[in-house]
């Protein structure tokens, strides 16, 4: 398969994976004894993703800014401009002047060569979560956030409550595997700040401004006696001035009657700019029910990012550090002079888009290592190095589940682009770095 299978779109039919190949041929894939086909389906979301390889923003070459004009050189010449230029802001400025932001579809293996190259030089602004605001209770996390549970395991659930989350499209394959529980019986619930389509029958959806989201939920978790009663002060003066309506009940009713239910929080609830009270009150409904508290993590690999220590406050496996940087979000309101990028468009991945164009614009110097090159990240950066994405590399990947899934690249990258393992690789020795021989 990996020497003949294109990234075209995958069927599955039944109990068969059909994969369509280069040659023309389809292959079947017949699943393991006891193998669940789902765990190998591709959502519709996903199946014309491979187009973006051939994006007339891909970038084939290193570039250099040369007196506000781009110049295509050669990978030593790329290279050194951008060692040259994160060492003339550290020289000059202090490392605490330099912020790396990592996206969370890298590799593990990215991840961990690029928080080894940041600390080897000194960087403590490192952070994978783009999306995310509110970083108040980052030092009580726990070593990675996880769904909690198996993913095939939430199509036996009885009941569920979902905050601030669309699985249909920000995790189809969760949002298949909860689509199926409701067909069988399970009653899910919302608390959202958009009232999603979903291709079921919703039990109960409580539909608020985003400003209004905690009290909401408050008010489910004010159902349950003696709700909070060990929580922080906010927490428990917001349970008890909640007045729940018919609605808000009716959620907490169906995770009380069910045997086997989940909480869980989406990627609207970790954007929220108080994810830690949504947090907190979600894990005191889920104490309160008896159920299995979970997290909908961003991207393809954010719980890799937690893991490889591509963070402020933690090394790689949860490491404590003498001291903590600048979370992603306050990397960008506090601009630094440089920034270093990996697979990073601040235009679209950050949460505060214009802050971080801002941020971008304002900094001295802007090192991007990235398989695409928009026009926005030509505006403001000043060294461009070609990535190849997942696809074009050999990886790992670490799901919501805790599952870790290597793979292999399937085409090769284009031009003189490089996985983005190798490009980290290199730059860790041309910053004399041990250990990147």
């Amino acid at each position: 398969l990996q020497q003949h299978a294109s990234v075209a779109p995958h069927d599955c039919v039944g109990s068969n994976l059909f994969v369509h190949t280069r040659r023309g041929q389809v292959m079947r894939v017949v699943p393991r004894e006891n193998e669940d086909i789902n765990e190998v389906w591709l959502s519709d979301r996903d199946r014309f993703s491979y187009e973006g390889l051939t994006s007339e923003e891909r970038l084939t070459s290193p570039m250099v800014k040369v007196d506000a004009e781009w110049q295509d050189v050669d990978w030593e010449t790329g290279l050194q401009a951008a060692v040259d230029a994160i060492r003339a802001v550290i020289d000059g400025h202090g490392a605490e002047q330099m912020g790396v932001l990592v996206s969370p579809t890298s590799t593990l293996e990215e991840m961990s060569l690029v928080q080894a190259v940041a600390r080897g030089i000194g960087i403590s602004n490192i952070d994978h979560r783009l999306r995310q605001v509110d970083f108040s209770d980052q030092d009580n996390a726990p070593l990675c956030p996880t769904l909690g549970q198996s993913v095939a395991s939430l199509e036996q659930i009885d009941a569920a409550l979902v905050i601030g989350g669309n699985p249909r499209k920000d995790q189809p394959i969760i949002g298949h595997r909860l689509r199926k529980a409701a067909v069988a019986g399970a009653r899910i619930s919302f608390v959202n700040p958009v009232d999603y389509e979903f291709l079921f029958d919703v039990h109960a959806a409580s539909i608020v401004a985003p400003a209004d989201m905690v009290a909401a939920l408050a008010a489910v978790a004010s159902c349950f006696p003696d709700a909070g009663s060990n929580a922080s002060d906010a927490v428990k003066t917001a349970i008890s001035s909640a007045s729940p309506d018919e609605t808000q009940r009716s959620i907490a009713q169906a995770l009380k009657d069910g045997d086997n239910v989940s909480v869980l929080l989406g990627n609207a609830a970790m954007a929220h700019p108080q994810y830690s009270t949504l947090k907190a009150l979600a894990g005191i409904i889920a104490g309160a029910s008896g159920a299995t508290l979970g997290v909908l993590t961003d991207a393809g690999n954010g719980v890799g990012g937690w893991l490889a220590g591509v963070l402020p406050h933690r090394g790689p496996a949860g490491q404590t550090l003498a001291s903590a940087g600048l979370d992603a979000h306050a990397m960008l309101a506090t601009p630094r002079k440089g920034s270093l990028l990996l697979g990073v468009d601040p235009e679209y991945d950050c949460a505060d888009a214009a802050a971080a164009q801002a941020a971008m614009q304002a900094a001295e110097i802007v090192v991007s290592i990235t398989p695409f090159a928009s026009k926005a990240l030509k505006s403001s950066a000043d060294v461009l190095l070609p990535m190849g994405p997942f696809t074009e590399t050999a990886g790992t990947f670490v799901n919501a589940e805790g599952r870790w899934q290597g793979f292999s690249g399937v085409v090769s990258p284009p031009g003189d682009s490089r996985p983005g393992w190798k490009v980290l690789r290199v730059l860790g020795n041309q910053f004399g770095l041990d250990g990147f021989e």
